[in-house]
């Protein structure tokens, strides 16, 4: 564990630590708390100093395997002397201490685009190099290019249309990113080691690598071992088929277009679910299609998944999965593929370290 300054020199290393535990995820600022050992200088902490922490598994390679801000300590009084403590977020948390500072109607205000490019922009524009007065924003936001990047859009995602003004940063491309699932193909970022500093990335369909086939397949279930406490469950009440989506208009002169997958919806005689979506900015049959193609999406039925993946012998973390990998999963009978969307580590009194994985179906 390396103890670094704001900038990310190293300050020293982190010896002897007490317990200690960190959660990395995607779409997310990530958590870390560490017990410092007895010797440590508690008065030099400071707010916005680093931790880096590295990890090699068993059989693997040393990597970083998170990054955290100190924004909290505390020092307790215990037989002997004192117990030490810092904590904070994973460097994801730089999105929440921002706002989209433009005006309603800004160009850095109300977007339709790609959305993993459109994810990218927003934060350029209030993190990133774009991040200026000149450019429109109420203040500067920007961090120095040396400490923070944005990577180069690819647009590889589906087209979305938002309006953020002054919005939070991370909700925002929270919120792109769920429609861009609504529309069938999942959007996830991270904020990346990239030197001294970090770059903030976005990947469609995911992160890490295709587990479930080849050589490398992984396959996780209560029968290997490797996945406790878990629960399978099916939902379908909800479902949404058909969707009309409602433009400018009125009466009979009102714009409407509709979205059916006939498939789900002619299953029975009993499976046609209708809804209705309105949006009177849109004026484009096209754009009106897109909002009911994503109100039919996200109404599929679906199942959700309980329970936690284990690093076990045959199935180490950091050597055979990693976040943002796609495994197989089965569960009672049911084969099913899932990406591992958050890894929890912790190191007890005893050094033991326990890792633990949380999944996210993935449905066709």
């Amino acid at each position: 564990i390396e103890w670094l300054t704001a900038e990310g020199k190293r300050i020293d290393w982190l010896t002897d630590c007490g317990p200690f535990e960190y959660t990395k995820a995607l779409n997310f600022e990530g958590d870390f708390s560490i017990t410092l050992p007895p010797d440590f200088p508690f008065s030099q902490i400071d707010k916005d100093q680093r931790i880096r922490i590295q990890r090699r598994p068993p059989g693997g390679t040393l990597l970083t395997d998170f990054d955290g801000l100190i924004r909290d300590w505390e020092s307790q009084q215990v037989e002997g002397g004192y117990r030490d403590t810092i904590m904070g977020p994973g460097m994801g948390w730089l999105l929440s201490g921002r706002r989209a500072t433009y005006y309603a109607g800004h160009a850095s205000a109300v977007m339709t685009d790609q959305a993993d490019d459109m994810m990218l922009e927003v934060v350029r524009d209030n993190l990133g190099a774009d991040a200026l007065v000149a450019n429109g924003r109420e203040a500067a936001g920007n961090i120095s290019a040396s400490l923070f990047t944005v990577q180069t859009g690819v647009g590889a995602g589906p087209s979305v249309s938002f309006g953020f003004s002054f919005n939070h940063v991370l909700d925002t491309v929270n919120k792109i990113a769920e429609a861009a699932r609504r529309a069938g193909t999942p959007i996830y970022w991270t904020v990346a080691p990239n030197g001294d500093g970090f770059e903030f990335r976005v990947n469609t369909g995911q992160l890490g690598q295709d587990r479930t086939t080849g050589q490398n397949a992984l396959t996780f279930g209560p029968e290997f071992g490797n996945f406790a406490r878990g629960k399978l469950t099916f939902r379908s009440r909800g479902e949404v088929n058909r969707v009309y989506a409602l433009g400018q208009g009125d009466g009979a002169s009102r714009n409407v277009q509709s979205s059916d997958d006939t498939t789900r919806s002619g299953a029975s005689i009993w499976s046609l679910r209708e809804d209705a979506v309105e949006d009177g900015t849109l004026t484009a049959d096209a754009s009106l299609i897109d909002r009911a193609d994503a109100a039919v999406l996200a109404g599929r039925p679906f199942y959700a998944l309980q329970g936690e993946i284990i690093s076990t012998d045959e199935t180490q973390y950091g050597r055979d999965w990693d976040l943002g990998d796609l495994v197989n999963i089965s569960f009672h009978g049911v084969q099913m593929t899932a990406l591992i969307r958050a890894v929890h580590v912790a190191l007890n009194e005893r050094s033991e370290e326990s890792v633990t994985g949380s999944l996210e179906l993935i449905l066709d």
